[in-house]
């Protein structure tokens, strides 16, 4: 079953009333962070289905981890 998490702000509804009913709290990256530095890499370097998207970040902000695994890939 395809299952996307998607964190951080996004354009969509910016400036329009009521952001069009998109609700910015469900995107809070904190809501998942122990879960994201902790077990992203593993999870993803183990299982073939798992992927990590790296579009919204700025390389110099990744986790040591995660360069190494991208570096190794």
């Amino acid at each position: 079953m395809p299952v996307v998490l998607h964190t951080g702000q996004t354009g969509i509804g910016a400036r329009l009333p009521g952001g069009r009913g998109i609700r910015l709290r469900l995107s809070d990256p904190m809501l998942i962070d122990d879960a994201w530095e902790d077990a992203a890499v593993p999870i993803a370097t183990h299982q073939a289905g798992v992927l990590i998207d790296l579009s919204g970040w700025s390389s110099k902000y990744f986790p040591q981890q995660l360069v190494r695994a991208t570096n190794g890939r």
